[in-house]
């Protein structure tokens, strides 16, 4: 009756596969590029006269696509700051591998993140089971960083100014608590006003957070079902 269980990711994970692998050094003029940072995204750095070749090279090559830093669509959130970014970010198709190496590296790491995180293999599991939660309720898709708001939320304790959305989390919280009285609401996205201990009839004396991994998909498919 007092204790609500969670759980969730940071982020979901794709399968990599040598089949899908592009090494970016044969393909762009090696005396124009200045660094690389290695990962997904993929960063490069080149020289500001070539940067627009580079980049139409790329996206002919295909299974990737690229941008000038400042030129990211803004549903990445990524900033312009000219030394802790490449002025070209590249991501690959989800699945794919990038490199720039001056021979073909086999692909080691079987799965990783990073992609496009439109993609469904980019999102992660949520589930929620307690006394703040509806029910037989089926969440969509939301934005991870709303984990913040949810877990305000369930604290009882006043957000600092944050990215989230409320209205895409708060229909998964009981309208009214176990015990009377209703849940705290605002219309303001990204903010919850008005909570206090005292009005918040869920938490609990002493509030512990558990973090453990999950070792398999047995243990998995055992946990879920719990839901």
């Amino acid at each position: 009756e007092r204790i609500n269980f969670i759980v969730t990711a940071d982020h979901g994970m794709a399968a990599l596969s040598p089949e899908r692998y592009i090494n970016l050094m044969p393909l762009l003029d090696t005396t124009q590029v200045i660094r690389t940072v290695p990962g997904t995204p993929f960063g490069l750095e080149v020289k500001e006269e070539y940067a627009d070749t580079a980049i139409r090279i790329l996206r002919r090559t295909g299974h990737m696509k690229a941008w000038r830093r400042e030129q990211m669509p803004r549903r990445f959130h990524y900033g312009t700051h000219p030394t802790r970014l490449t002025n070209i970010i590249v991501i690959p198709e989800t699945g794919w591998t990038l490199d720039y190496a001056a021979e073909t590296r086999p692909v080691r790491k079987r799965g990783t993140h990073g992609f496009d995180n439109r993609d469904r293999d980019m999102h992660m599991v949520f589930y929620a089971s307690g006394p703040a939660f509806r029910k037989g309720y089926r969440q969509g898709s939301f934005q991870n960083q709303n984990m913040y708001l949810i877990l305000c939320r369930l604290l009882g304790i006043e957000p600092a100014p944050n990215d989230g959305e409320w209205k895409d989390v708060k229909r998964m919280f009981r309208n009214k608590y176990p015990g009377g009285g209703n849940p705290p609401v605002t219309g303001i996205p990204g903010h919850i006003s008005d909570i206090s201990y005292e009005k918040h009839p869920l938490i609990p004396d002493v509030f512990r957070i558990f973090v453990c991994a999950i070792p398999n998909s047995k243990a998995y498919e055992k946990l879920t079902r719990v839901f």
